[in-house]
């Protein structure tokens, strides 16, 4: 067989291999692209449990956070939100290490284009949860949102709490009761600032988060955790979670 021959028979059975090959992968099924968040729910998770060693969070049977636990004072995810089907869902949360914290297994009906927050509280031994659905909306101008929620644990009682602005010289948040969660509301970006934590109606101090400060267009939610009694292993504090 001549040369030349030779190169038109191998160009040619190129060119058949090349289409069957284009034809097999256009004939392979590919995974849809999302492009419309509106029919996904939105969730982010807030671990205020005290002495909880990381929590693994299950949504109809699959772990949403597999190298991710949500450590005692985080959230998951850290500056945003997950995507699930909306609907009625089964959420598990386990343990990452330890047997201390029991399996805490609860149902969610969950809406489209919903944004939900969902806090576990009280101690390792005894995990509670709440999910609330989360007005969040990114502003348009340069100030940020805030908002406050009390997951301070006592075995006995415990007053409600104000949440008290040094830079403001005011109050911002008032007479918030335990497991309570606040509306946002607006707030000045790009300023130090000292949140206090106070006995409601007194200048009583519980906490206090100094040199505290808000990106603009920015979504926060600050969380008072850990035990109101004293002394503790598990000491109030204020911790400042970013919704978006």
């Amino acid at each position: 067989m001549h040369s030349k021959s030779f190169i038109k028979i191998s160009l040619l059975a190129s060119s058949v291999l090349v289409t069957l090959i284009a034809c097999d992968k256009a004939s392979m099924p590919r995974a849809d692209e999302i492009t419309d968040l509106t029919n996904k729910a939105k969730v982010q998770i807030f671990n205020a449990t005290t002495s909880s060693p990381g929590n693994l969070v299950t949504i109809n049977g699959l772990t949403v956070n597999n190298t991710a636990a949500v450590t005692y004072g985080n959230g998951y995810p850290a500056t945003a939100f997950f995507l699930t089907d909306p609907g009625l869902s089964e959420f598990s949360i386990r343990p990452s290490s330890g047997t201390a914290q029991p399996v805490l297994n609860f149902p969610n009906s969950l809406k489209p284009g919903v944004f939900y927050s969902i806090f576990t509280y009280d101690t390792v031994n005894a995990i509670r949860q709440l999910t609330i659905e989360s007005a969040v909306e990114i502003p348009s101008d340069t100030t940020s949102r805030l908002r406050f929620a009390n997951f301070m644990y006592s075995k006995v009682g415990m007053p409600n709490v104000d949440i008290y602005s040094n830079r403001n010289k005011a109050v911002i948040f008032s007479n918030v009761a335990s497991t309570q969660v606040t509306p946002f509301i607006p707030y000045a970006s790009k300023l130090l600032d000292t949140l206090v934590v106070r006995q409601a109606g007194t200048t009583t101090v519980l906490f206090q988060l100094n040199s505290v400060s808000f990106t603009p267009q920015r979504v926060y939610t600050a969380v008072l955790r850990g035990s109101y009694v004293t002394p503790t292993t598990t000491p109030r504090t204020l911790s400042v979670l970013t919704n978006l």
